[in-house]
């Protein structure tokens, strides 16, 4: 089961690799980790988003801050599965609202 098909079912899967971490280098992790941050930002920030009754703002926000902490761990070049993990898990649950 792809982590995609995990986050539908409702769940974010603890302890599976992260697509981001298996990316070959820190940079690429840290440059994937910046899109899915850059772009959470984004739609958390739109009039459209912050004026939604649906769960599309709280997905945003998640993905806003646990990219942003992932991003925290890979500066320091700490690769932090977990967090990665949380990242994409709340990314993906956030782009099923937009």
């Amino acid at each position: 089961m792809t982590q995609r098909e995990t986050v539908v079912q409702g769940f974010c899967p603890a302890g599976q690799q992260s697509a981001i971490a298996a990316l070959d280098t820190l940079e690429a992790m840290q440059i994937q980790t910046r899109e899915l941050y850059d772009s959470s930002v984004e739609v958390y920030e739109r009039d459209s988003t912050q004026n939604s009754r649906s769960m599309r703002i709280k997905w945003a926000d998640l993905a806003r801050v646990t990219c942003g902490i992932a991003a925290g761990h890979l500066a320091t070049g700490e690769v932090n599965v977990d967090r990665l993990n949380q990242c994409e898990c709340n990314y993906v649950r956030m782009t099923r609202f937009k």
